[in-house]
């Protein structure tokens, strides 16, 4: 709970479904608010698609990805975030705000959060799917600059070792390495599945806001 005398802290959750919810509601999460370990959030878990099509599609068509991701960040930043922040008593500061996702809600992370270290201090990404955003990683990621670590607390992405999506987590590792812009790349024992997506959630948020 959100004591009214003082600003909450944001998270925000890409998710492509309701399901997601279970990796903040159960289990260690819960656990650590309660001992103390993590701080309260208020959390918006918005449904993480940008289309309305047959979206089936977005496992195969690349021009569908990418305009599912630009609808879901301009619906993101300019509906969502705005909604919660007049609806709840939280911070409007960045240092405020974390942004989390897993699988394809962990490639739009990636993509919204490296997109805008203006607006979020954490960027935390689940075993995320990146071959959903551009091949060129240079596209996928204009904003790349190494003035970005002190804006940041934490860029954290994990995947398991025997998670067909590890390609794009090394990748990725080692163009951020290049670009100057620090982060946690963390190999998790385990395969695309929920025993997974949530130690390295739980991973996450013991670092959020502290």
């Amino acid at each position: 709970m959100i004591d009214a005398g003082h600003r909450g802290l944001t998270l925000l959750e890409a998710r492509p479904a309701s399901r997601a919810r279970i990796l903040v509601l159960i289990g260690q999460p819960m656990d650590y608010i309660a001992q103390g370990k993590i701080k309260p959030v208020v959390m918006a878990a918005p449904l993480g698609y940008g289309t309305t099509g047959d979206i089936s599609r977005l496992y195969n068509d690349k021009p569908l990805q990418l305009e599912h991701l630009a609808r879901y960040t301009e619906m993101l930043l300019n509906e969502v975030m705005p909604r919660v922040e007049a609806d709840f008593n939280i911070g409007r500061q960045q240092k405020d705000r974390a942004i989390a996702g897993l699988s394809m809600g962990g490639a739009q992370t990636m993509s919204i959060g490296l997109g805008h270290p203006e607006r979020f201090a954490y960027v935390g990404g689940i075993s995320p799917a990146l071959v959903m955003l551009d091949t060129n990683l240079a596209k996928a990621y204009p904003a790349l600059d190494p003035r970005m670590n002190s804006q940041y607390k934490l860029v954290y992405f994990s995947c398991g070792t025997e998670d067909g999506l590890m390609d794009g987590s090394i990748a990725l590792k080692s163009y951020l390495d290049g670009k100057g812009v620090k982060s946690e790349f963390v190999r998790m024992p385990g395969r695309h599945v929920w025993q997974v997506f949530r130690r390295s959630f739980a991973a996450f948020a013991l670092r959020l806001f502290q």
